[in-house]
């Protein structure tokens, strides 16, 4: 376990409490960081949901669960509904281990026309989080394909200027 991470906000991805913890652990090499809080440097971030939630959730607390992670602090939601059940179980074995067969199982590698490229932010939802937490953080409804707008502030999202991939 890690002797300290950083609690995930509402709407959060873990992609970017992850990276917050990147931030606050000092590490300079991002591999670092994934052999911390995922015991292995091989493991490829992903944005929307994310994979080896088992190893995560340990290496989180007592109080996190693979099953919570996917729940609070991905995409999945947003998916889950148009899923069946037997779909719904595999996806979360998928997440619990290497998250291979995962976006074939929620349909989004045979498209891709409505694929966001980066990440995207509303600048008064990360206003109001700096006044809130103290700092701004990538919401998950913001990051869903199709949406370009804040459903909160009716204001368009904006695309952080850093590539997320590097």
């Amino acid at each position: 376990m890690l002797p300290f991470f950083t609690e995930p906000y509402p709407d959060e991805l873990i992609y970017s409490a992850i990276a917050r913890y990147h931030f606050y652990s000092g590490n300079i090499d991002c591999k670092d960081t994934l052999e911390e809080v995922f015991q292995r440097r091989s493991v490829i971030p992903s944005v929307e949901i994310g994979s080896h939630f088992n190893i995560l959730a340990k290496q989180m607390g007592t109080h996190y669960s693979a099953e919570s992670l996917l729940a609070k602090h991905t995409i999945y939601p947003f998916y889950a509904p148009f899923l069946s059940k037997q779909r719904q179980e595999e996806l979360l074995h998928d997440v619990q281990g290497d998250g291979k067969g995962l976006y074939t199982r929620l349909g989004m590698v045979a498209g891709g026309i409505c694929k966001k490229d980066g990440l995207y932010y509303c600048p008064e939802c990360a206003a109001n989080d700096i006044e809130q937490h103290g700092e701004p953080y990538i919401h998950r409804e913001h990051q869903l394909q199709g949406i370009d707008f804040c459903a909160h502030h009716e204001l368009k999202l904006k695309k952080y200027p850093v590539d997320f991939s590097k």
